[in-house]
């Protein structure tokens, strides 16, 4: 009978021993394979976008944007404001620089920030290949269903961007429902509520939509 119970002791640990293991063998090219395998036949969509915000600059306002976002495979992105204030340069420059993650291994050197956790998120550290104002980019990924739920911007002059996103089904694609948005720049901090509507799937987008 003790014989019995040291063989089960002995399996148990086994078993424990190996799970921290096992986590570890994930590596990140195949988490963001995970990400861009959710929209493999997406080829192109524009949704609408009503950004409420909170802007604190020489003063503070608070202006509600309207936008129309566009997609096009493989990289080409661009945020159209319906008014163009000072102020949506940033959000353009930002939106515009939201690259597919099928194209992230291109643009970034991509590591986990800390080994993966089971039934957390995975937390990626990206630093661009190319020198450039962004030092590095922190992305967190939902591990039941491969979504992006936060994006950290991290600048080389000590500034940064946080996007928390929350997402949904349109049609076969998992895409963004909301966004909430903090900057601390420069020339002034904000606090952003996104909000996406009127999705348009795989519809013909001319390239001289993007800027160049």
């Amino acid at each position: 009978m003790k014989r019995v119970e040291i063989w089960s002791a002995l399996i148990m640990l086994s078993v424990i021993a190996a799970a921290p293991a096992h986590q570890q063998a994930l590596q990140p090219a195949e988490v963001v394979q995970r990400v861009a395998a959710q929209n493999t036949s997406l080829q192109s969509y524009s949704a609408r976008i009503a950004f409420d915000i909170n802007l604190h600059a020489f003063v503070a306002i608070h202006p509600t944007l309207h936008a129309t976002y566009y997609f096009k495979r493989p990289d080409k992105a661009e945020l159209d404001f319906d008014t163009v204030p000072a102020l949506a340069q940033q959000f353009e420059h930002l939106y515009a620089s939201l690259a597919s993650p099928d194209t992230w291994p291109a643009i970034y050197n991509i590591r986990f920030s800390h080994p993966p956790l089971a039934g957390k998120p995975y937390e990626l550290t990206m630093v661009p290949k190319k020198t450039g104002n962004v030092d590095r980019v922190l992305v967190s990924i939902d591990p039941r269903n491969a979504a992006i739920v936060r994006m950290e911007w991290r600048y080389k002059n000590g500034s940064w961007i946080v996007l928390q996103q929350t997402n949904g089904k349109i049609g076969n694609y998992v895409l963004p429902q909301g966004q909430i948005g903090d900057f601390n720049l420069p020339a002034y901090k904000a606090h952003i509520v996104a909000t996406y509507s009127d999705y348009r799937i795989n519809i013909p987008i001319p390239d001289s939509v993007f800027k160049q």
